[in-house]
């Protein structure tokens, strides 16, 4: 079952800012999650798979708080007590929740199964699509502002595999189902999906022909609309894969297409790509690189197609590297998941791996994740709310064989880190903490320094109060007590504050929960 983490896990990340894991919600052995959404509120809500009653895999649907406490878990098992796999989730602003992905119900095909839950996780409906005795799989989901929601994925018709895209209406009636098989209907997968703002919907994957094999293809469906982008892998003229990225406009014609062929002129496979508010398009994925072998390449085009910047992470033991999703805040920062391999002793693993980079394309941290079984795990989505807050989301191997939902959300701070070796007998603790009206703040430090710095700030990074101290000779040991006010003296908003402890070039740091 699920458990929470909470402490100060403070990473020493050598540049950038401070970032500490919030929480940490492990859930299941042998689940794997998929997709994972934040709403205004900060709830969380992850969907992947896992073992349900008998022998059986069904979908799994959680909904965490801010705090990281389970608000409800929600299985789906199709009637076959055979195999549900979710893969995708979208919520609406009403709190509701959408989740689809292939289910069996008897026999041994897939049909594509979509639910609609309620912000209390009930259900309030169930939707299969059956195209007959062949599988038929979901692999994306969205919902538009009225309340429509739309699937799409695989669906094997006359023999072939079909691009398949369904409109549900708000009570999961069918509005339309489209289909594309391609110019010769040889086989088509459609992985993704977006909406416009116009009500347009777009659809990418993977198309197959005889003259061509394997190609991208994007259709759209309805005729309006703004830009459309794709990105993916394309084989060049050594039939290695690049990174492929396309700018389509919305009739469909190409704006501009991008290659990117990485230093090792290996494989370069682009798994994820996100646009922001100016129209600037970000891509992440595998690069090959000689010297460092397969590293996180992320890349920032400007609308015109241009390179803004590209970024290029590599693991401490240059042992494998692949990013698995990207999301953009608000004011540009860029931020990137995936799996990170590491050469730890006798248990060699992945891990996640978790890169902010700024508008620039500076990293400002990366925040590394070794689950409590120390083998494999892989981090598969992201997630940023508008108070800065990430998320990530995926499989992680915990003290069984198997794997687990392993949800994490970090804080981050606009204070910076000074990673400095911790040799010295210092302590800084506080308590209570949480607090409301006083917290008392205890350290001791027993080595000399020609001041001592006492301050707290606010999760921006912004300074509230200096808490003045004298330093006489160490060994030194203290209390001071703080009323949750900040310098004038004025009754500071609950919420996340940071404690730093400098003194010379030591520095602790302690994170304060104020709860009025």
């Amino acid at each position: 079952m699920k458990s929470i983490i909470i402490g100060m896990a403070l990473l020493c990340l050598g540049m950038g800012h401070a970032q500490i894991e919030e929480w940490i919600a492990r859930y299941e052995p042998g689940s794997t999650a998929e997709a994972i959404a934040v709403d205004n509120s900060g709830n969380v809500y992850v969907c992947g798979y896992g073992p349900g009653d008998g022998t059986s895999i069904d979908y799994i649907t959680i909904k965490y708080n801010s705090a990281g406490d389970t608000l409800w878990v929600r299985y789906y098992d199709g009637g076959g007590s055979l195999y549900d796999f979710g893969q995708a989730l979208a919520i609406d602003d009403a709190g509701n929740v959408y989740v689809t992905g292939r289910s069996v119900a008897s026999g041994n095909y897939y049909d594509i199964a979509t639910i609609k839950y309620n912000g209390a996780g009930v259900e309030q409906w169930v939707t299969r699509y059956d195209g007959g005795a062949n599988d038929d799989m979901g692999y994306d989901i969205a919902v538009d502002d009225v309340g429509y929601v739309y699937v799409t994925g695989v669906a094997v018709i006359n023999g072939g595999a079909h691009y398949i895209t369904i409109k549900y209406d708000s009570s999961g009636d069918t509005a339309w189902t489209a289909t594309y098989g391609g110019p010769d209907s040889t086989g088509c997968t459609a992985y993704a999906l977006a909406l416009d703002d116009s009500g347009n919907v777009y659809v990418t994957g993977m198309g197959y022909s005889s003259a061509t094999f394997r190609d991208y293809t994007t259709i759209k469906i309805k005729y309006e609309g703004g830009y459309v982008y794709v990105t993916g892998e394309s084989e060049n003229a050594s039939y290695d894969p690049d990174y492929f990225t396309i700018k389509y406009t919305n009739t469909g014609d190409t704006v501009w297409t991008a290659r990117y062929n990485g230093p090792g002129d290996g494989y370069d496979r682009a798994y994820a790509l996100a646009v922001d508010n100016y129209g600037n398009i970000y891509v992440t994925g595998e690069s090959f690189d000689t010297y460092t072998s397969v590293d996180y390449v992320t890349i920032k085009y400007n609308s015109s197609g241009g390179i803004e910047w590209t970024a290029r992470y590599n693991g401490p033991d240059s042992a494998g590297d692949q990013a698995n999703a990207i999301v953009v805040d608000n004011i540009g920062n860029v931020y990137v998941t995936g799996n990170s391999y590491a050469y730890e002793p006798y248990t060699p693993e992945n891990d996640y791996l978790t890169v902010k980079y700024n508008s620039s394309g500076v990293e400002q941290w990366n925040a590394r994740y070794d689950g409590t079984g120390h083998t494999q795990d892989y981090a598969y989505a992201i997630a940023v709310d508008n108070a800065g807050f990430v998320y990530v989301t995926g499989g992680s191997t915990g003290n069984t064989s198997y794997e687990d939902f392993l949800t994490i959300k970090y804080t981050v701070t606009g204070i910076e880190e000074v990673t400095a070796p911790i040799k010295q007998k210092t302590r800084l603790c506080v308590n209570p903490n949480p607090f409301r009206n006083l917290t008392t703040i205890y350290f001791n430090i027993e080595h000399s320094a020609k001041s001592i710095e006492l301050r707290i700030y606010d999760i921006s990074g912004r300074l509230v109060r200096d808490l003045k101290c004298a330093m006489p000779h160490a060994p030194y040991t203290a209390q001071i007590s703080w009323d949750g006010t900040d310098q004038a003296h004025r009754r500071l908003p609950s919420g996340v504050y940071f404690l730093r402890l400098k003194a010379g070039d030591l520095q602790l740091m302690e994170k304060l929960l104020l709860m009025r």
